[in-house]
């Protein structure tokens, strides 16, 4: 599977796996809200991005 980067986001870039078409593991989505949370806090002007790998489902 290609990857990004991460030089091109700063070396932050996050990957959490989950299947494709099934919904994520609750311990996933903890962890996954906490990161988001903490980098959101950090700057105003910091931003996510979210993708699949399929493009679909979420």
């Amino acid at each position: 599977e290609k990857g990004y980067d991460p030089k091109y986001f700063h070396y932050r870039v996050e990957r959490i796996f989950i299947d494709d078409h099934n919904v994520p593991a609750l311990q996933d989505m903890l962890k996954f809200t906490a990161s988001v949370r903490e980098w959101m806090s950090q700057d105003e002007n910091n931003i996510i991005a979210i993708h699949c790998k399929g493009g679909k489902g979420r």
